[in-house]
């Protein structure tokens, strides 16, 4: 579109009957429009198509319209998981909407130094998501500008020192309860949790559920195997030292999609039915789940509501100079497939 033929202020103002300054309220997110009338204003942005000069914009407010995303772990191809790229993809649009850019970042700990978010301080604000120990993590946070905004994802540390900070994360604790309940209710007692070496706390979230459960359920058996990657071969070569060593549990509870697929296979490659000698559960619940030949019982977590949530609450704070909610969890909706038994009532 040439830059003539783009929607401006003016007919933006006219189309939705208010003035020019009602139209810049809005853009500019000052506080002075009524919410009903912000809307259909912005209602007529999207319908136009109107796109405000940022540059400008920029020079006036001391702002770059530009929101990072940071990474911080040790996976160079963190964002070719479905769960990071379906959280984006939600971000994305929008910030997008709103006119703002988003500038993606992947450093490991020891390059964090490297950052241009922290370095620069190009963005307006910062949305970031680390692994580690919680000592760990603690660390990095310490790292960030006093007085940058940021979202934190997935992050259940307690943040009340960081003042300027709020979190979008999912109930892994929660979900992962209710897979184990199912699981004790079809017989389970021997139960193992299948995780990939990225020390993420949503992991950690679910490992101490089956702390938990083992702790408060007579006979039962909770324990952790940790995987180099989710990739095939390392989900095959940690299940078959297991079953070799140990037997055949009653279930694995795998950490994600990729790593109950691998389970499955692995399984039935060893002579093994599912769910009659082994049950399988899984996490999150993609659309790989709804083409497989055996739909796993699953965990399912709006990724693309995630991100685009961590998003609203950055524009809020952005716009209005606080963040309109300190902390926002996602509940799981739990998925029966093929791969476990149900008992129900008995325990």
């Amino acid at each position: 579109m040439a830059l003539a033929d783009r929607p401006t202020l003016s007919d933006v103002a006219r189309e939705a009957g208010v003035s020019v300054m009602t139209v810049s309220n809005v853009v500019n997110g000052r506080a002075s429009v009524g919410a009903e009338l912000r809307e259909r204003v912005l209602a007529t942005i999207r319908r136009l198509g109107y796109r405000p000069q940022q540059h400008a914009r920029g020079l006036r407010l001391s702002r770059s319209w530009v929101v990072g995303m940071l990474f911080v772990m040790h996976k160079p191809d963190i964002l070719t998981l479905p769960w990071v790229g379906a959280m984006l993809s939600g971000m994305s649009n929008a910030f997008s909407e709103s006119g703002y850019g988003l500038l993606v970042d992947t450093q490991s700990p020891e390059t964090l130094d490297r950052s241009v978010l922290l370095k620069w301080r190009h963005a307006d604000g910062i949305i970031a998501m680390l692994s580690g120990t919680p000592q760990e993590r603690a660390k990095i946070w310490d790292r960030f500008a006093p007085g940058q905004p940021v979202v934190g994802i997935q992050e259940t540390l307690a943040m009340r020192k960081y003042g300027d900070f709020a979190s979008v994360g999912q109930d892994d604790h929660g979900a992962a309860l209710e897979i184990l309940q199912l699981l004790l209710r079809a017989g389970a007692r021997r139960i193992r949790f299948i995780e990939p070496d990225y020390s993420w706390p949503n992991m950690a979230e679910r490992s101490r559920a089956g702390r938990e459960t083992m702790a408060a359920t007579r006979g039962v058996e909770f324990s952790v195997l940790r995987c180099a990657s989710d990739n095939y071969r390392a989900v095959e070569e940690q299940v078959r030292a297991d079953l070799q060593l140990r037997g055949k549990p009653d279930a694995y509870m795998a950490g994600n999609e990729a790593i109950a697929l691998a389970t499955l296979e692995i399984l039935q490659n060893q002579g093994l039915k599912v769910p009659d000698d082994v049950m399988v559960t899984s996490f999150n619940a993609f659309d790989v789940w709804n083409y497989v030949r055996r739909p796993v019982t699953t965990v399912h977590f709006p990724a693309d509501a995630i991100g685009a949530k961590a998003a609203e609450l950055m524009l809020e704070r952005l716009a209005q100079g606080k963040f309109p909610q300190r902390k926002f969890v996602f509940a799981g909706e739990l998925r029966v497939g093929d791969t476990t038994r149900l008992r129900v009532g008995k325990q």
